[in-house]
């Protein structure tokens, strides 16, 4: 199946206690699985109390959606704060199991950096965790998703979302942003 979905641009609410999130995709790419990027802000901008419910609360619900397998769903997690870092690529241990998923994500620890610098995560995506090194699969549909509480700092710093989301989009990818009211 081909990657042409049309490209749209998501700006999800997540509500304080909502722990499910549904997606406006098309559900043939959901069945036979997907490539779901996950961009996690680690920045200090984020309380630890809702650090620690977004990873140990939200993540399992909202993995418990997807079936998680070599063959279907696999997971790539991005943390980022002043940096981004690929901590879990598609082809990683933990990224083909729900349970290791689930195992791995609560072990997350929070950054301590103050920058949220959103631009350098959107760009490492396309750079470094959408890859075939990193277990990309030309086969599934790529869905990225960003969880942040939506304070890009320092402003004068940050590249647009004109600018970081568009290679994304060409890329063939769903792009939902999440900004989490909670965090």
């Amino acid at each position: 199946m081909s990657k042409k979905y049309v490209k749209t641009l998501f700006l999800l609410p997540i509500q304080p206690f909502l722990c499910s999130l549904s997606f406006a995709i098309e559900t043939e790419p959901c069945k036979q699985g997907l490539d779901l990027g996950i961009l996690i802000d680690c920045s200090s901008s984020i309380r630890d109390f809702n650090h620690e419910r977004l990873l140990k609360d939200f993540f399992p619900k909202f993995f418990k959606g997807f079936e998680i397998a070599k063959r279907k769903t696999n997971v790539a997690i991005m943390t980022y704060d002043a940096t981004a870092e690929l901590v879990a690529p598609f082809n990683g241990r933990n990224s083909r199991s729900r349970k290791k998923l689930i195992n791995f994500v609560k072990r997350m620890q929070q950054g301590v950096s103050l920058q949220t610098r959103t631009d350098k995560a959107l760009i490492a995506a396309n750079d470094e965790m959408f890859t075939k090194a990193n277990g990309d699969r030309k086969s599934r549909q790529n869905v990225l998703v960003c969880f942040t509480d939506g304070r890009a700092w320092p402003k004068r710093r940050i590249k647009p979302f004109t600018e970081t989301v568009p290679p994304l989009m060409v890329s063939g990818f769903y792009f939902l942003c999440a900004f989490c009211s909670f965090l």
